[in-house]
């Protein structure tokens, strides 16, 4: 039922035979009158909820529905709820999801003062093995205190239990409590990360000393702000909630003797007086990034985590987008994150300042590059010696103004082929001849970033052209003096070969694939014989010409089958074994299309937002195999929607357009 009409409810002089369920204007109210609503004279103190009827019905006051209607399934991916004959049940106890890599979303958590922000999170797949044992007890003789004390069980942790420790410095010195951590090679690549609160002491170091060599960040507890940073490769510190901050480095071990995992160090102003601070959750992990979490009592412990399903924010509305369903792809830059490797990136008259700012991911790994001060073009360059097919390639970046407000995207295969980005206003300033505006795109990532991409065809070697561009300073490549302090933060580099950008692909020296998801439910559990109503709402992230992108797929071992699809932008539709029949609709890169399909008779209709489209008066007989499956977002293990699902129902009957209008 739509929300605006949920209760609303008319009240007739008369009941006509078919009015079961309608409401008259009883003097008085029954005992088991709950949630009827009438007219009272008075509203009595317990009234709270009660809702009067209104003189005039407005335009959303629509009739009720004329029928009790249950669906067979009610899949909600955006509030994760999933519904089988009007029963809740488990996401793994009906569906089957696969994706056999890692994978990146927009997601969003609370912020400390209220409201949400926005991050690139990721679905991480594989085994994380975490080296420290006692991971959540800092009181057990495998951690060795310095002037200080641990005691476990003081404070509700992170994760919902009683076991976070209350570290204590008795006297005004440098305290700690740390881990030793053997068995690395030189230069072997560590993060090392645990979970912070603030007591009576508010500032904390995290370090990872390692041969006599500190690699830590200084970090206050109330702002989460990194005081100081030293020796990192790359470090980060996330709000978790409820006061609690997340905090990581990466770091080399130079030397292969071990290192100590030093956890809440006390330094600088805080040594004058005694306190306490709180902390949880340390791990130790030969990887350049922080991974999933890891508990761990007398021994380290190794964990695989398989993929789960992404559901993806809006980082403008806030809005819960639906289940992401997408193709495989690759990134071909070989450097995503680091500008400095030279082997990805050739930096062109452009000063570059490795871990500038806090990126979308909530790690300090953004560059920043700022042209010189020389009446010159400045850019950064891919280089990607692999020639890149089809014909088109997408590429795209993470960017955000540190003094400059353009960036600018080109084609070294010629000077017709590029974008400005406008990073103020969020918008597309200026594109060549020979860029279309449909082939970019421009959206908020959160913290101040926006992702830019642009659909061009790049030559072989040194083709893709990048750069901060002053305010004002238009057209391909401008020559400009820059002052070699003013540019743009960039992070998240990519290059597919394919014409549109997908979810972002992190990179560490190679090109590292994403496989592409597939979702689906048990044709028994979600298909009906003889009459079918089925209702998806999709929105598709790009639509391209001749290309088949599914909302949903059935393809019974008879033949027959039911689908939602798109053709370009028409949306098609197929049931029985007829041949697909073009709705008459089509769908809105970036717009929720709510289509529903109803079969009966030998005849199928279509609608989209209620208005009803074309049909099939002769459609084969509709017979399911109940043994197949109904893909979500895809045809099954080949063409994608490359967009999101928010919602997917059926009925084992057929809806009027009224009811499809309403529901």
């Amino acid at each position: 039922m739509n929300e605006l009409i949920a209760g609303t409810i008319a009240a007739p002089k008369d009941l006509p035979a078919d009015a079961v369920g309608s409401v008259g204007t009883p003097n008085t109210l029954p005992a088991d009158s709950a949630g009827i609503v009438g007219t009272p004279n008075t509203v009595p103190s317990d009234s709270a909820g009660i809702i009067a009827a209104p003189i005039s019905l407005t335009s959303a006051t629509a009739a009720a529905l004329p029928r009790s209607l249950t669906p067979m399934v009610e899949f909600d991916f955006a509030a994760k709820r999933y519904v089988k004959d009007g029963v809740a049940v488990a996401f793994e106890d009906i569906f089957t999801y696969t994706r056999a890599s890692s994978a990146t979303f927009t997601n969003r958590r609370a912020k400390k003062n209220g409201g949400y922000e926005y991050f690139l999170d990721t679905d991480y797949v594989g085994s994380v093995t975490n080296s420290i044992t006692y991971s959540e007890d800092f009181s057990d003789s495998d951690w060795v205190p310095t002037f200080s004390t641990s005691t476990v069980n003081q404070l509700i942790a992170p994760d919902g239990t009683l076991t976070a420790n209350k570290i204590t410095y008795p006297v005004a010195s440098y305290g700690w409590v740390h881990q030793n951590q053997y068995g690395y090679t030189n230069n072997d690549v560590v993060t090392f990360s645990a979970y912070y609160k603030a007591g009576s002491i508010t500032k904390v170091v995290h370090n990872f000393y390692r041969g006599n060599v500190d690699a830590y960040i200084k970090v206050d507890l109330l702002s989460g702000a990194i005081l100081n940073s030293v020796n990192t490769i790359e470090s980060s510190v996330v709000n978790v909630g409820d006061g609690w901050y997340k905090l990581s480095v990466t770091a080399l071990v130079s030397v292969a003797a071990g290192a100590k995992a030093q956890v809440a160090r006390q330094e600088g102003a805080e040594l004058t007086s005694v306190g306490y601070i709180y902390a949880w959750g340390a791990q130790v992990t030969e990887s350049a990034k922080v991974l999933p979490y890891v508990k761990t009592l007398d021994v380290a412990v190794t964990k695989t985590f398989a993929e789960t399903l992404r559901t993806e924010y809006d980082a403008v509305t806030g809005k819960n987008l639906g289940a992401l369903i997408e193709g495989g792809s690759t990134n071909l830059c070989t450097g995503s994150e680091d500008l400095s490797l030279s082997a990805s990136w050739s930096i062109v008259r452009t000063t570059l300042t490795i871990n500038a700012s806090i990126a979308p991911d909530g790690t300090f790994s953004a560059d920043k590059i700022a042209p010189l001060a020389t009446n010159q073009s400045h850019y950064i360059i891919i280089s990607q010696t692999t020639v890149v097919s089809p014909s088109k390639a997408a590429v795209s970046f993470y960017v955000k103004p540190a003094g400059y407000n353009f960036f600018q995207i080109g084609s070294g295969q010629t000077s017709s082929e590029f974008v400005t980005f406008d990073l103020q206003s969020g918008t597309i300033s200026e594109t060549g001849s020979g860029t279309d505006e449909s082939d970019c795109s421009i959206k908020p990532a959160g913290n101040g970033f926006y992702r830019v991409s642009v659909s061009i065809q790049p030559s072989a070697t040194g083709s893709v052209f990048s750069g901060a561009q002053p305010s004002g300073a238009l057209g391909w490549q401008p020559v400009v003096a820059g002052d070699g302090t003013s540019g743009v933060y960039i992070w998240g580099g990519q290059l597919e070969a394919q014409p549109f950008a997908t979810s972002y692909i992190r990179t560490e020296g190679a090109a590292v694939s994403r496989s592409g998801d597939v979702l689906s439910v048990p044709a028994s559990v979600a298909l009906a014989t003889g009459e079918l109503t089925a209702r998806v709402s999709f929105r598709s992230a790009i639509l391209t010409a001749s290309a088949i992108d599914y909302a949903i797929n059935h393809d019974g071992l008879d033949g027959s089958s039911i689908s939602i699809f798109t053709f370009g932008v028409d949306i098609y539709t197929k049931a029985g074994t007829d041949s697909s029949e073009n709705s008459g609709f089509n769908a809105v890169v970036g717009v929720q299309d709510n289509f529903t399909l109803t079969y009966k008779d030998q005849a199928t209709k279509s609608y989209l937002d209620g208005v009803q489209g074309n049909g099939n008066a002769t459609a084969g007989f509709f017979q399911p195999d109940f043994s197949g499956q109904v893909y979500i977002g895809s045809s099954g293990a080949s063409s994608r929607l490359d967009g999101h699902i928010s919602k997917f129902s059926t009925y084992d009957q057929v809806l009027t357009q009224q009811e499809i209008t309403l529901l």
